[in-house]
């Protein structure tokens, strides 16, 4: 008799052997791309001025990636955008965008930096090389204020969270900062790329990770909800990147290939690579507060819903009483062959989650595409990326 260890394994192996399973079903192909490496700007003590006739509208336009983290735009009544999370060594562009009698200067309240009256459209640069708040202001309209906060890779989005804050608006505040934090430079391209279809930020504060918890990216491939958790828990946090030996070994390795790349000289310090198989999966019972896994589970339910109820009954050994299990996938409809599709019914998967004892406690829209029919693979490539997709959000109960 197969045990459920071997029956998971075979079936991975099977499905990566023809093609079925691949980095993330749908959009593998640049997933397993590795992170660019970005080199960080030179320290500087004083901030630099630079004269351009172009007034920058976007943070990111007309900046050199690998040299600045973001533009902050000036305006009469506003900081464009008022709140920033960086890493140290990071530099700062200030940049007018506005005609202003005398010009426009950016004011720390402290007085640790000062820039220049700036004309419409003149930059003032500044690296920030010391960790902390700083809290900044306009000092021809004083009561225009922002602040950037500065931390390491694996700093919390939830650092510039308000501590006075309702539990509604800290929430809210939270999700903000995480996508302000996913924004840092030295995330991929690729994955920035994919944020607008995935919703990363939006997703975590659904799943109400947060801080502190320890979680893991279950059939994490290539590491891009890895590096969400990462921002996401902060350095008080522990994020376990899971992967069985067949998802590292399909397509050549690639998936394993791109994930050491994400994790080279511990640069998501608070992640810990799980090569580990899902019968052996390797952590005590009641250790982990929160998991998740993307566009993963059709393909073991699709192959043996046996085998995905072994897999089900696993995450409930090692969540804890109280935490949560999120599953994105892509919508299927009852009529159509999901197997071949690549999807799933999302009323498939509730039953499958609620006869493992999970506790549906929500689902959300947030991934929703009208514009998929949802009779076409997923990775045809008018749709890969933008399929309709459903987000459950599981309770493992006390």
């Amino acid at each position: 008799m197969v045990d459920k260890q071997s029956k998971l394994t075979a079936i991975l192996s099977t499905l990566v052997l023809l093609g079925l399973i691949v980095s993330s079903c749908g959009e593998e192909q640049d997933q397993a791309e590795a992170p660019e490496a970005v080199e960080q700007p030179t320290a500087s003590a004083e901030g630099t001025l630079e004269t351009t006739e172009e007034v920058a509208l976007a943070p990111s336009e007309d900046v050199d990636e690998g040299t600045e983290s973001a533009m902050v735009g000036i305006s009469h009544n506003a900081f464009q955008p008022a709140q920033l999370f960086i890493a140290i060594g990071e530099t700062v562009r200030f940049q007018n965008l506005v005609n202003m009698p005398g010009g426009h200067t950016v004011m720390a309240d402290d007085r640790s930096f000062t820039s220049p009256a700036l004309a419409e459209g003149e930059v003032w640069r500044y690296t920030f090389d010391v960790a902390g708040t700083y809290d900044f202001h306009n000092h021809q309209h004083p009561n225009v204020k922002g602040s950037i906060t500065v931390g390491d890779g694996a700093a919390s989005a939830s650092d510039i969270v308000a501590p006075d804050a309702d539990a509604a608006d800290a929430a809210d505040a939270f999700v903000e900062a995480l996508r302000l934090a996913l924004a840092n430079p030295s995330r991929a391209d690729q994955d920035k790329a994919r944020d607008a279809g995935r919703k990363p930020a939006d997703v975590i504060g659904f799943l109400g990770i947060t801080e502190g918890m320890t979680v893991m990216d279950l059939m994490a491939s290539a590491g891009y909800y890895t590096e969400v958790l990462s921002n996401a828990v902060g350095a008080t946090g522990t994020v376990y990147a899971q992967n069985p030996a067949a998802m590292l070994q399909s397509r050549g390795g690639a998936g394993g290939k791109a994930l050491a790349a994400r994790l080279a000289d511990n640069r998501l310090a608070n992640v810990v690579r799980w090569d580990q198989e899902f019968g052996d999966i390797g952590l005590e019972p009641d250790s982990i507060d929160a998991a998740i896994t993307a566009l993963n589970f059709h393909d073991i339910y699709n192959r043996d819903p046996d085998a995905a109820a072994d897999l089900l009954s696993m995450v409930r050994v090692i969540i804890k009483p109280g935490g949560v299990f999120g599953i994105v996938d892509h919508a299927g409809n009852p009529e159509e062959n999901n197997a071949q599709l690549h999807r799933i019914e999302e009323q498939t998967v509730i039953d499958a989650v609620e006869a493992a004892g999970f506790v549906v406690e929500a689902t959300s829209d947030l991934l929703r595409n009208a514009d998929d029919d949802r009779s076409k693979m997923v990775f045809d490539s008018n749709l890969r990326g933008k399929t309709d997709r459903f987000l459950l959000k599981l309770r493992n109960p006390s």
